[in-house]
């Protein structure tokens, strides 16, 4: 706001690199671990590399039809539907930060949800588990039959089974 007021901000030459970083140091703070971890994760591997060293100016541009935005989420549409919200909602969080009434494209997701197609057989479960270390082959065990996640696991009590 200084910057604006003094008349020295130059929103044209920010590329998107500097605003998620910049974003990343200041929004984030806020969030719990597991939130900071996933969305740095999302906004470092598949966010800045995709936009690089883009204006956020060229980025937003919809001159020519379809904006870096819209290709961005048509790219990813045919990502499960959680993913491809975390990514349409970080980057309108990161493009619309500060910038009151941003909108972004209207971009469907071609995939309503996740489903598992593939199953490990009984054989390969054991060669899996075979690597742990034989102190956590028993916990390994219980995850490859029941599903259920580590924390879970690790909650178990003997009249759970």
């Amino acid at each position: 706001m200084l910057e604006v007021e003094g008349g020295t901000y130059k929103a044209s030459k920010i590329t998107f690199k500097d605003l998620a970083t910049k974003w990343l140091d200041e929004e984030l703070s806020e969030k719990t671990k597991k939130s900071q971890q996933k969305y740095n994760h999302i906004v470092k591997n598949i966010l800045i590399p995709y936009f690089k060293n883009k204006r956020v100016v060229q980025i937003l541009d919809n001159s020519n039809g379809d904006s870096e935005i819209k290709k961005f989420l048509k790219l990813h549409s045919q990502k499960p539907h959680t993913t491809f919200n975390y990514y349409r909602d970080l980057l309108k969080w990161i493009l619309g930060w500060n910038r009151p009434g941003f909108e972004m494209p209207k971009v469907k997701c071609k995939k309503t949800r996740w489903r598992q197609v593939n199953f490990l057989t009984k054989d390969e479960m054991g060669k899996l588990v075979s690597l742990m270390s034989l102190k956590f082959q028993p916990i390994g065990w219980i995850l490859a039959e029941t599903g259920i996640d580590v924390s879970e696991a690790l909650n178990l009590k003997w009249d759970d089974f």
